[in-house]
């Protein structure tokens, strides 16, 4: 397969663009596209002009407008259908396509050398954020496969309810459990994935065995540092922007009222159920690693924030008392508030 058969759309909100890190991670590789669809909202075109001005690649580059939508749906589930709709329809020909948000890069190669090994009606993910907590939740950030394929992933309805509305049905829906629901049912990319295998003809059992037999039928899985994989932002914990994306681990509920999920990614081993690499070990250990670092910290500093509180509060009560009674151990009060008060600073700064 030639780089003539591929085609990249970028997609996302021009403010947060990294098409400069993108476009060198291009050249880099060597790579001439069949062409790069550049897909964005209205107000972002001069943005786009303007680099594309300063900043030439060898294949064609088409910039697509797009309008907003008054409905984003959950977690802007609807802008990205919209979005990548029109992306896809501004693809030329039917081969491959990598679909590419306009704040993240990859090694090129390395994602275009899964390509030939993908079977029918199978799309490429990452394991960042392919959930294992959640039933048919592979991530939707980074997709690749036939433009036919990913036309169909695209194809579900705009979702009607609000963001908010399905906030609302979600804890509704916890509190109807008795509050046993482990995982939201309904995501983004849930919603992605269970239209894509309903239209090829896979009933949907809703178990947790399911859940994977249909993903080894239609996703192949890399893991994040195997594609060299990375965020503009940072996302993972102690490390800096443009690093690589890494799996999640922690415990957390999605929003207020709603239920405490076991958040957990899918890696590449696991999910074909092969021993993993000391590469992968590596990975995984670092994100355990970073990712315990962080909410240990974070229990830390809201102790020292109670333990601050308290003590001012104490401070205030014992002024009732005549001030020759108390002053010594007001002034061993003070010292105790100015060391709680560094502590929770300190651990407040670290988990910014």
């Amino acid at each position: 397969m030639g780089m003539k058969d591929i085609s990249l759309v970028i997609h996302g909100d021009g403010s947060r663009h990294w098409l400069k890190q993108i476009f060198k991670d291009i050249k880099r590789a060597n790579i001439k596209f069949k062409e790069i669809v550049i897909v964005s909202y209205k107000h972002d075109m001069q943005l786009y002009n303007h680099f594309l001005q300063s900043n030439k690649l060898d294949c064609e580059i088409k910039l697509v407008p797009c309008l907003d939508l008054l409905n984003p749906g959950f977690y802007n589930i609807n802008r990205q259908i919209n979005s990548i709709k029109i992306g896809l329809t501004n693809v030329s020909h039917n081969s491959y396509v990598i679909k590419l948000r306009n704040d993240q890069s990859v090694n090129f190669v390395s994602v275009i050398s899964h390509l030939n090994k993908l079977k029918t009606s199978m799309i490429l993910s990452t394991n960042c954020f392919t959930r294992l907590d959640r039933l048919y939740h592979p991530s939707d950030m980074l997709l690749a496969g036939k433009k036919n394929d990913l036309v169909k992933y695209f194809s579900c309805p705009l979702m009607t309810n609000t963001h908010l509305g399905h906030i609302l049905q979600n804890q509704k829906e916890f509190e109807a459990s008795n509050y046993t629901l482990k995982a939201l049912e309904c995501t983004p990319e849930s919603y992605l994935f269970k239209n894509y295998i309903k239209l090829n003809g896979w009933h949907e059992k809703r178990t947790q065995e399911d859940s994977l037999l249909s993903m080894r039928k239609f996703i192949y899985l890399v893991n994040s540092w195997d594609i060299g994989y990375r965020w503009k932002e940072s996302r993972t914990p102690f490390l800096p922007k443009g690093s690589l994306i890494l799996p999640y681990y922690f415990d957390m509920a999605p929003f207020e009222n709603g239920p405490v999920e076991k958040c957990r990614c899918l890696n590449k081993h696991e999910f074909m159920n092969k021993t993993s690499s000391i590469k992968d070990i590596y990975f995984i250990l670092l994100s355990k690693l970073v990712y315990g670092l962080k909410f240990n910290i974070k229990l830390k500093k809201n102790r020292y924030k109670l333990k601050y509180k308290f003590l001012k509060a104490v401070k205030c009560f014992i002024y009732i008392f005549p001030y020759m009674i108390v002053s010594k151990g007001v002034l061993k009060l003070d010292k105790r508030i100015e060391k709680s008060k560094k502590k929770y600073k300190m651990y407040k700064n670290l988990i910014k």
